[in-house]
């Protein structure tokens, strides 16, 4: 066995190729140094084309290290729809049919591999008709892994398909909802009924939107805690949102005694914090905050960044579920939709943080009940 023959028995990827192992013999099969000696080791750098789809193949490759990616045409992109390692081999078909190359294979790393061309292949056969069942019995296992990658991919993909189909019903839904809640809240703000029926009302309200949304839930087959309604990472979800809320409560404090100082803003009650403004609000709102996050952050923000695809996809759910939240509450006035606005970016970016809802309702009723005292919705620019 000549020293070049011996040098190629030292591939990882060729032993694996034949099924051979160490310490070789000192002479090997006639067949075997037949085809060891019509190999040619080719190397490529990154990004070399090592086959062309389209193109007729004229030569097989055995990867010896490296790796590169297959890609595919679609139109006038490229889709990467695999990738090849060492010990695979690329363009097997053209040593047995005359057809083109089914993708390009493209080299993402430095790549070695053995070269063998079609015309040293079909010499070769015509010497050792057996050497074509080595191929065939690897192109048959490639062609089965293939296809069980393919069988899972289009499970993973009948699945998502009946994921979003899901979370498309449940966003239409809510959206229609909350659009129905809107009408109901003003329209019945806007009778002359007491305050105090106005309040209950808006309570049954709510209650009803909640039922609503809660057999939204339950029809769409999918678990609470994909709508935020779990304790896993609440500990580090209720501390965080402790240290933010009294934050922002602080800067509302100073900023309300900054601006009674300088007359920027008038307020119909000039004490820093009046409780003038506490009513059974305040008090429900142990469960309306919850509930207003379960609807805006646990389906809305929720849903929205699922059925959203790119790197973007938190972002625009944050920003889309906060105008949403911003303009539920413009029946009351045009600053308290505003403060909605700026505070559902916060609770959004928490719950989108942390992936629970105790977190962002603690905050929201903290922070809500806080800017209600300091009377931010009672204001008269100047």
């Amino acid at each position: 066995m000549s020293p070049r023959i011996f040098s190629l028995l030292e591939s990882p990827a060729l032993c694996s190729f034949f099924d051979l192992e160490a310490p070789f013999p000192d002479t090997i099969p006639a067949d075997l140094e037949a085809f060891l000696a019509r190999l040619h080791l080719i190397r490529f750098s990154p990004d070399d084309v090592i086959v062309i789809e389209g193109e007729v193949g004229d030569a097989v490759y055995i990867v010896d290290s490296g790796e590169a990616t297959v890609t595919k045409k679609s139109g006038s992109s490229e889709s990467i729809i695999g990738k090849v390692i060492a010990g695979d081999i690329v363009g097997e078909l053209a040593l047995f049919t005359d057809s083109t190359r089914a993708a390009t294979v493209r080299a993402y790393t430095e790549v070695v591999a053995f070269r063998i061309s079609k015309q040293d292949f079909d010499e070769l056969i015509q010497m050792y008709p057996h050497i074509s069942g080595t191929f065939l019995r690897r192109l048959y296992n490639r062609l089965t892994h293939s296809y069980q990658e393919l069988e899972q991919q289009n499970r993973q993909l009948e699945t998502l398909n009946h994921y979003r189909s899901e979370l498309s019903s449940i966003f239409t839904m809510v959206v229609l909802v909350m659009s129905v809640y809107s009408f109901a809240l003003e329209i019945f703000q806007s009778t002359l009924l007491s305050d105090t029926i106005k309040f209950w009302g808006n309570r049954f309200i709510e209650i009803i939107s909640l039922l609503v949304i809660m057999r939204i839930i339950h029809n769409s087959k999918l678990s609470v805690t994909d709508f935020g309604v779990t304790w896993t990472g609440a500990a580090r979800a209720y501390k965080e949102a402790l240290c933010v809320s009294i934050g922002v409560i602080l800067l509302l404090t100073g900023l309300k005694v900054v601006t009674l100082t300088y007359g920027w803003i008038s307020f119909s009650d000039h004490s820093i914090i009046s409780f003038s403004y506490f009513n059974w609000t305040y008090i429900t709102y142990l469960i309306v905050a919850p509930l207003q996050e379960l609807i805006g952050r646990g389906v809305i923000q929720s849903s929205i960044q699922r059925l959203l695809t790119g790197k973007r996809a938190t972002f625009w759910a944050i920003l889309i579920t906060s105008f949403l939240f911003g303009a539920l509450h413009l029946h009351t006035s045009l600053a308290l939709g505003t403060a909605a606005l700026i505070s559902s970016l916060l609770w959004g970016a928490l719950f989108a943080r942390h992936g629970t809802l105790v977190g962002v309702s603690l905050s929201h009723f903290l922070i809500g009940n806080w800017v209600g005292l300091l009377g931010f919705w009672d204001i008269v620019l100047t």
